[in-house]
Formats: C-alpha cells, sequence, structure tokens
C-alpha cells in the first residue's frame, strides 16, 4: 500500500525526489506552497509531509521551520532526507544556450545559480517552484526561455538539459 505524501511543487520537483528516495511506493500530493503541504497533513489529505529545512547554499529555509514551530503540536518530524541537489538548465528542443534570454525558478534556485545567471546575462524571473518553471517552460514552447530545475524535471516535461551541475 503506498502512502500518500504532500509536497511544495509540482511532478519533478527536488522535494518529490527526495519522497522517491524514502518511499518506494507513494502517490504524490503536489501543494502550491509549504503551508499548504502541512495542512493536508493536518486534515488527513497527506500521510507525510515533505519540507526542506535548510540547505548548504543559502541556508535555513525560515518559512518551513517557522510551519513546523506554528503545528509542531499536530505534527512530528518522522524523517531526515539528505539530497544532492543537481541543477540543470532546461530548454524546449531546438534551444540552445546562446539563445536563453531568460530564465525561470524559484527563488531558492536562482539564488543558488547566480553566479551562472550573471554570467548569461539573462533575465531571471522567479516562480513558485523548480519542476513548475520546467514545466511553464515547455507549454511555452519558446527557445529563448530555459527553467532551472532537476534532470527528473528534464524528462518529466520532455525539456533537454542546456548545462549542469557544476556550470550552473
Amino acid at each position: 500500500m503506498s502512502v500518500r505524501v504532500a509536497f511544495q511543487g509540482e511532478l519533478g520537483a527536488y522535494s518529490e525526489v527526495a519522497i522517491a528516495q524514502k518511499f518506494a511506493e507513494y502517490e504524490p500530493i503536489p501543494c502550491r506552497t509549504f503551508r499548504e503541504v502541512v495542512e493536508r497533513v493536518c486534515d488527513g489529505k497527506a500521510d507525510y509531509g515533505c519540507l526542506p529545512v535548510e540547505n548548504s547554499t543559502t541556508g535555513i529555509i525560515a518559512e518551513s521551520q517557522g510551519l513546523l514551530r506554528e503545528f509542531s503540536r499536530e505534527m512530528l518530524i518522522c524523517a531526515e532526507v539528505r539530497l544532492r541537489i543537481h541543477h540543470c538548465l532546461l530548454g524546449v528542443p531546438g534551444s540552445a544556450l546562446e539563445r536563453i534570454r531568460a530564465v525561470y525558478s524559484h527563488p531558492q534556485a536562482l539564488a543558488q545559480c547566480r553566479r551562472f545567471l550573471e554570467n548569461l546575462g539573462v533575465i531571471v524571473e522567479d516562480f513558485y517552484d523548480t519542476a513548475g518553471a520546467a514545466r511553464f517552460v515547455a507549454q511555452q514552447g519558446d527557445p529563448t526561455c530555459a527553467a532551472i530545475a532537476s534532470r527528473e524535471a528534464a524528462r518529466r516535461y520532455n525539456l533537454v538539459i542546456l548545462a549542469r551541475g557544476d556550470r550552473v
């Protein structure tokens, strides 16, 4: 029997990658916000919630920490998953790195890739989620737009990897 696990973002988000490391079988419950993740657990629509609490580049994720304090009577921390993040710059098939003019992603990912993006000389646009940004880029079909997201998001939304890892 699979468990229902709420996470912030779209399918292919880094939080879903973390969930897949913890659970062999699960029903993903994508949520728009961290607060919605907590609400899904508290209202019984999810068995577990996955929240990022810290990363090695930008530090503590204050919103998640605050929610864990606020809902400490309703929820327990039951596991920790350490996930090595490998950002990729994703574009539609036929796009090329030198043609990219705008990059979409979650503010945390944009902050982590700031130097790369500055060197690329692109417009950066905040998006609520890395995988949501990938889905948006795929839907737009514009070869001058890209997203910073996971390899999993690239596969899920049929995008190509224009740059990855240390280059991003």
